[in-house]
């Protein structure tokens, strides 16, 4: 018999527990139902895996969950067209035949589906997805957006949310896989006000106070699943910092059985989704070289898809005095870390620009600054430091200091980065990023190097990039005038200003090759000039 799974073009993966031929798109989704039977031991300590055998000698190993009253599933996709078939690590794992489990995988069903995210081969400080669409990514903080609407299965809010900020130009979400509270800026009496997020489960039965971390909680899990497809179904990436250390979240013993049981869960649950990205950590600074690198092997050896990988700020952020917390969490091997993920990840309020130009000079995999500014909220309510508070304009500022040093952003905005979650109305910052992305997106930035050489200014805050004799960026961050070397084949070349700040533009019309002055056309404000040969 043959199947097309009826919910495949919506959020929550369907369910395959018997054989047949199964329809699919490339990357769709499906949980497949190994077998009902628990075994002996806790089932949540089974470490069994399937094997996806497709075309060409494609093999993935896949591994299995206990999801009661499912039984243990395999959570699987198909990266590549054609004929596939599942086996079995061992004799009797699977209920049926495995050969009696046949997928043929066509086309993407949904514009969105790209493939997963990879890095560029031919230019390795960017991305590409497998079907060679470019992405600049830009993210948004939002660490408790798996803990939203866990009581309202339509995701109400969530999906709200997500029109928004894929409105405004963001393509990636940065999230916790669980966050309880940050009482460190949040009163417990806050809480009773819905517009601050309080967990009503956590991924242990028990929950946070009481949890048996022997027991991982099915209801938590289905929510996320939800969250996670919904953020796939709109190809929306999802960075997931699997711990976070300063959330009030009672963790199990690192290091421990009960420990590995929750990141391997983790894993096993989440892989097959093409939309994923993990990390270790929100600030991996707070554990010591050796646990976060025991998470990066432990992700390494469980992920049948490899994913891309990144461990996020395994140093405190340099140019703060951070006294003991500082003194106890600096190390500098812990810089090596970097050595072993895809993506650097960090996050740097001092010296931006720069330091994202040193990063993606001396490294050759990207770079994103996770953490470099918080936009100030339309209500002015608690959620996190109060110097973690900047202007839209700064918010803006910062961004373009990011990505002319050739490194990604990721945006902040304090009335949604924590437990606060009030992203209505919009704040002005979207506006200025929508400009960001459209700019981005048209241009040839994986071909861009740093172009100060070419620049000429009486100030230190002009910023330049260039694909020498095609295309020029100059973002002028205070309005100053300067001077730049343009080189061009034909001899002429077009330029047009762009006010990072509205969108608007100011075309200056041809020009000719060699140096030219530019005054900005907005007086003492940034301007951004690009030319095109």
């Amino acid at each position: 018999m043959t199947t097309t799974p009826t919910s495949a073009m919506t959020a929550v993966p369907p369910t395959i527990d018997s054989g047949g031929v199964t329809r699919l798109g490339r990357h769709d989704v499906v949980d497949l139902v190994v077998t009902r039977e628990p075994g002996e031991g806790n089932p949540f300590d089974a470490d069994a895996r399937v094997t996806l055998r497709g075309p060409d000698a494609a093999m993935i190993s896949v591994p299995t969950f206990w999801d009661p009253p499912r039984g243990h599933v395999a959570r699987i996709s198909f990266p590549r067209d054609g004929s596939w078939w599942i086996e079995a690590d061992r004799r009797g794992l699977l209920d049926a035949d495995g050969a009696a489990f046949r997928f043929e995988v066509t086309a993407p069903t949904r514009n969105a589906e790209h493939g997963p995210l990879g890095v560029d081969p031919e230019y390795p400080r960017h991305f590409v997805h497998a079907d060679g669409t470019r992405h600049f990514v830009r993210g948004y903080e939002v660490d408790w957006l798996l803990m939203i609407d866990q009581d309202d299965e339509s995701l109400g809010r969530v999906q709200e949310f997500l029109d928004s900020i894929q409105g405004a130009g963001f393509t990636m979400v940065t999230t916790n896989v669980y966050a309880r509270s940050f009482r460190r800026h949040v009163p417990v009496e806050l809480e009773r006000d819905s517009r601050w997020v309080v967990p009503s489960i956590a991924p242990w039965v028990g929950g946070n106070e009481t949890p048996d971390y022997t027991q991982l909680d099915p209801a938590f899990f289905a929510h996320m699943d939800r969250v996670v497809a919904e953020l796939h179904r709109r190809g929306v990436l999802t960075h997931l910092m699997i711990h976070v250390y300063n959330k009030d979240v009672n963790w199990p013993e690192l290091g421990s059985a009960d420990d590995d049981r929750f990141w391997r869960y983790v894993l096993a649950r989440y892989q097959a989704f093409s939309t994923v990205m993990w990390d270790t950590a929100k600030e991996s600074y707070h554990q010591g070289a050796d646990y976060i690198w025991t998470r990066l092997g432990l992700i390494r050896r469980y992920d049948g898809y490899r994913r891309l990988l990144t461990a996020h700020d395994v140093n405190p952020p340099a140019g703060h005095d951070w006294g003991e917390t500082g003194r106890r969490y600096t190390h500098p091997d812990k810089e090596l870390l970097d050595a072993l993920t895809d993506v650097i990840s960090d996050q740097v309020l001092l010296g931006i620009y720069d330091d994202a130009l040193e990063r993606t000079t001396r490294f050759a995999k990207p770079y994103i600054n996770i953490e470099f500014a918080y936009e100030s909220g339309l209500d002015d309510l608690p959620s996190d430091a109060e110097d973690h508070d900047q202007d839209w304009r700064e918010v803006t500022r910062r961004h373009w200091q990011v990505v002319m040093g050739g490194a990604y952003p990721n945006y902040y905005y304090r009335n949604t980065a924590w437990s606060l979650f009030v992203p209505q109305p919009e704040p002005p910052g979207y506006a200025a990023i929508r400009v960001l992305a459209d700019f981005w997106d048209q241009v040839r930035y994986w071909e861009f190097t740093p172009a100060a050489h070419l620049v000429t200014a009486a100030v230190d805050d002009v910023y330049a990039r260039s694909l020498d004799g095609v295309e020029y960026v100059v973002y002028s961050q205070s309005g100053a005038p300067f001077e730049l070397e343009v080189s061009t084949c034909s001899g002429r070349a077009r330029a047009v200003w762009l006010d990072p700040y509205t969108g608007a533009t100011a075309p200056i019309g041809d020009l000719t090759a060699g140096r030219q002055p530019f005054t900005p056309p907005w007086g003492a404000s940034a301007a951004v000039l690009h030319v095109t040969t």
